[in-house]
């Protein structure tokens, strides 16, 4: 069977920096894992984020995209 690049690829999260993204405050950082900077991808952004006490993000809206939270403890 031949074999086909079809975009797929596999990451070790351990090697994705934390980030703390523009408006995100004290200590809100994020791992970018499907953005489209990071994967090409066009209206889903997926990440592992952590949030310290007190950090926090300022409002904002997003144009198009669509955002997944679980949140594991605490309040979202």
């Amino acid at each position: 069977m031949a074999s086909e690049n079809n975009g797929a690829f596999i990451r070790n999260i351990a090697e994705v920096p934390w980030r703390e993204f523009p408006n995100h405050f004290g200590g809100a950082l994020s791992k970018p894992l499907v953005m489209p900077e990071t994967a090409g991808s066009r209206h889903i952004d997926y990440r592992i984020s952590m949030y310290q006490p007190m950090a926090h993000v300022a409002r904002h809206k997003h144009l198009v995209q669509e955002q997944i939270y679980h949140v594991l403890e605490g309040e979202g």
